[in-house]
């Protein structure tokens, strides 16, 4: 189950790289991992902008202000498992050890 708002791993990683560019523009070849699937994706969800020029030799993508937003949002942390403190009703407990004679 997923949530659209937050970005998965692979538009994080690009969204990062669109971010740590030059003002936010970077050519699309240079996301690397990021295949087409997902640059569609972070285009299509608004978090960023296709800006290829006519004479540009490559597709360039920008970071949008919502792009940096998401790339602020997580999920929320897994709650972490602990031991049980004590047994539930249920179960008995073991009888205690006899020492042998």
């Amino acid at each position: 189950m997923s949530d659209a708002s937050i970005p998965t791993a692979w538009e994080r990683k690009a969204l990062r790289i669109l971010a740590d560019g030059m003002g936010g523009v970077e050519d699309a070849a240079r996301l690397v991992g990021a295949g087409e699937r997902t640059r569609a994706s972070i285009i299509a969800k608004g978090w960023a902008e296709d800006v290829t020029g006519p004479l540009s030799l490559g597709r360039k993508l920008r970071i949008t202000p919502a792009g940096r937003e998401a790339l602020d949002r997580r999920k929320p942390p897994e709650p972490r498992r602990t031991r049980l403190k004590q047994l539930p009703s249920r179960v008995k407990p073991l009888p205690p050890r006899v020492k042998p004679l």
